[in-house]
């Protein structure tokens, strides 16, 4: 069972020109989308959407806004939006949730490899039969990737940082507040 779990937890870490485009007004919540680079390595990355949401303070007192960094590695930000529209947190500070590359809105892959790796954590299995259904999934996920043609390089928390970068400065935020839980706090330590 140690086994899928290492392997859940690695598997969910591969699921990290500048322009924000079709914000969406709704109430006090603002949501866009940031255009990056792929892979910002490779001269000829494509492009991939983060997508974010911001939600007002409702006191505009000019304080810092508050940048939330999800954990997992793999969780959305964006499912947070309800708790965080409702928490004492946005009474003076704008919050700002993004999901990280290749997860959540910001186009998520293999997202149905967690439930499964749920369900084989659930069965009654050997050793060498965990290990083969944990390889089956991660086979089928690899076919996923290949399909999609992803550049798994750009997929780590060197280019999370350095998305997380290019919104602060396509907001024109000077400065902000990181607050982040597991993998979260390790990309803010790397940002």
């Amino acid at each position: 069972m140690r086994f899928v779990f290492s392997i859940a937890i690695v598997f969910a870490s591969l699921i990290g020109c500048n322009a924000i485009t079709n914000e969406q007004q709704g109430g006090d919540i603002r949501y866009g989308k940031l255009t990056v680079p792929e892979n910002r390595s490779n001269p000829d990355s494509r492009e991939i959407k983060i997508h974010y949401a911001v939600i007002k303070a409702n006191k505009n007192l000019n304080r810092p806004p508050i940048v939330f960094i999800q954990g997992g590695p793999g969780g959305s930000s964006l499912s947070t939006v309800p708790f965080f529209a409702n928490s004492p947190l946005h009474e003076k500070h704008d919050i700002i949730l993004f999901d990280a590359r290749g997860t959540g809105k910001s186009r998520a892959y293999c997202s149905d490899a967690g439930p499964k790796f749920l369900d084989v954590m659930a069965e009654d299995l050997s050793v060498e039969e965990e290990y083969q259904a944990v390889l089956d999934i991660c086979e089928a996920c690899k076919e996923e990737l290949k399909e999609n043609q992803v550049d798994l390089a750009g997929y780590n928390s060197k280019e999370n940082a350095a998305d997380l970068e290019a919104l602060r400065i396509a907001l024109g935020i000077d400065k902000w507040i990181l607050f982040g839980g597991s993998y979260g706090t390790r990309l803010g330590l790397t940002y």
